[in-house]
């Protein structure tokens, strides 16, 4: 069945305002929140990255952000001057920095969470969580076959990794450098 202009632009316009939806409500509503002007999504978004099981130093926080050492390192420091991670001399190698969260910055990304969480979970009261995060998916499906386009973006995905992540079930990776990615 052939698509319509109207169907085409319905899909871009939804599409469009979901993005912006997402941005504006569950990003910088939810966060304003949970920890009033304490920090940025860019700045919880790479909390969350931060705080999995692993160790981190600025040259994966610049993977991350895929950005350069230097402004990596001015986002850490941002982090470190709030009181949201420690830095510490990695044994390893003396002239690099390992990156830790700290108690307050865990407390930050744990009240966002838990103000996401709670909230969505109150959106989704008489809805089909599983349904909508299908469609979702089929329509991510659909954009990572447009990677040809766009080339290989980092999605900032790593602080949201899961097991059954989209981009993987493609037998892509992800340009966040994070080996949680490999296909």
């Amino acid at each position: 069945m052939a698509n319509s202009k109207q169907d085409v632009q319905r899909f871009l316009r939804n599409a469009h305002i979901l993005a912006r939806l997402v941005e504006r409500v569950l990003e910088i509503g939810y966060l304003k929140q949970a920890s009033g002007d304490a920090l940025t999504f860019d700045q919880v978004n790479l909390l969350k990255f931060l705080a999995r099981p692993r160790k981190f130093r600025v040259k994966d926080v610049a993977h991350f952000l895929n950005a350069s050492h230097p402004a990596a390192s001015k986002a850490v420091s941002r982090l470190a001057r709030k009181g949201a991670v420690h830095l510490s001399t990695d044994p390893d190698d003396r002239r690099a920095e390992r990156i830790r969260v700290t108690p307050r910055g865990q407390r930050w990304v744990d009240g966002y969470e838990r103000t996401k969480e709670a909230r969505i979970h109150n959106l989704m009261k008489g809805r089909n969580p599983r349904q909508l995060a299908e469609g979702i998916e089929r329509v991510i499906d659909a954009l990572l076959l447009e990677r040809s386009v766009v080339g290989n973006p980092c999605l900032g995905c790593g602080a949201y990794f899961g097991e059954e992540c989209v981009v993987r079930a493609h037998g892509q990776t992800c340009n966040c450098a994070c080996e949680d990615h490999s296909a």
